[in-house]
């Protein structure tokens, strides 16, 4: 019959702690046993900073991983390694994340390469570099060669579910004088991912959170055994714009602030449901519907679409927002 294989990837800078983010409620919330494994990335961040410093070193690892691209190399790997490791045929692959640029270049990079064979593993970061270079003629041709080495099989990615994917990440223009965005391969269109769903953050005013869209009407090729041809259908897309900025989508403020971030994560979770994501419902009703509990310790808020919108553009951001770059159109990012 097949597992659901889980790969959830956190935002920049999140850590395990009181401030949840909705892909930390999600793992919370989730079976975990022999039909469904699941692995939790916790992102670019600072395990184990405390005191003073804390703050500072977050909001730094955030700035690295948005505009540089830090660490996010490490976290694609990562959970490609798991998949490596622990896929089987006939296994459902589920990829979620906040900011959630890192679960499309997860996808991205299964659509060029597939899944490699546990003694081809010293040649991913090869092909990891390959990919990032994945602009232009000679690029593509060379992950073409490492295709034909590598001859490997591709499987199909059950669902991506993304709260609020940003615009990539920003690298020095060939100039030199300013920043841009760049798009990896198939992190906009992908066609061997059957379901995406996308919470997209109405509110955010920060340029370097602006949102990055899927391409609409892709097809979703597919085939039901090894023994029959491909397939195509429709794609099945939903985006769908939540009040609020990124982290009232995403997560990540205070319990008692989390009100409109619920909205976005019941969503989410009634639509990875439908698709064979196994929840704890007993969890889910305590922890992101906010059932009354009697224990004092855990007071849990339920979902609030008419809470208070967060101010994401504090002065520290808004010196950023001086910072010279090139920002693509929205309506070119789904290209």
């Amino acid at each position: 019959m097949g597992r659901n294989l889980v790969i959830l990837c956190d935002g920049t800078a999140n850590q395990v702690g009181a401030d949840r983010s909705n892909v930390l409620r999600l793992y919370g919330c989730l079976k975990r046993n022999d039909e469904q494994i699941v692995f939790y990335d916790p992102g670019v961040g600072t395990f184990g900073v405390r005191g003073i410093f804390k703050k500072f070193r977050s909001g730094w690892a955030t700035i690295k991983g948005l505009a540089l691209g830090v660490g996010i190399d490490d976290n694609v790997l990562e959970a490609y390694r798991f998949l490596v490791d622990t896929y089987e045929s006939g296994d459902r692959i589920y990829l979620l994340g906040r900011g959630a640029y890192t679960v499309r270049l997860i996808a991205g990079f299964i659509r060029i390469y597939g899944l490699m064979r546990k003694e081809q593993l010293q040649l991913l970061e090869y092909a990891w570099r390959a990919y990032l270079r994945g602009d232009g003629e000679k690029p593509f041709a060379e992950m073409e060669h490492y295709q034909k080495v590598l001859r490997t099989k591709t499987p199909r990615i059950r669902f991506l579910g993304l709260w609020d994917t940003v615009a990539s990440v920003f690298e020095p223009s060939p100039s030199g004088y300013w920043l841009q965005s760049r798009q990896r391969p198939y992190t906009n269109r992908n066609n061997i991912v059957e379901t995406i769903r996308h919470a997209v953050a109405i509110d955010e005013r920060r340029t370097m959170f602006q949102p990055s869209l899927w391409k609409p009407g892709e097809k979703y090729d597919y085939r039901p055994s090894e023994k029959q041809p491909y397939n195509s259908t429709d794609q099945d897309l939903k985006e769908v714009w939540f009040a609020g900025c990124h982290s009232d989508v995403g997560g990540g403020f205070p319990e008692q602030e989390s009100g409109l971030a619920k909205v976005a994560m019941t969503w989410m979770l009634d639509e990875a449901n439908k698709v064979g994501l196994l929840l704890d419902h007993d969890i889910v009703i305590k922890i992101i519907l906010g059932e009354p509990s009697t224990d004092k310790k855990e007071n849990y808020i339920p979902p609030n679409a008419s809470a208070d919108i967060h101010e994401s553009m504090t002065p520290a951001w808004s010196i950023l927002e001086f910072l010279p770059r090139r920002i693509t159109p929205l309506a070119s990012r789904v290209t």
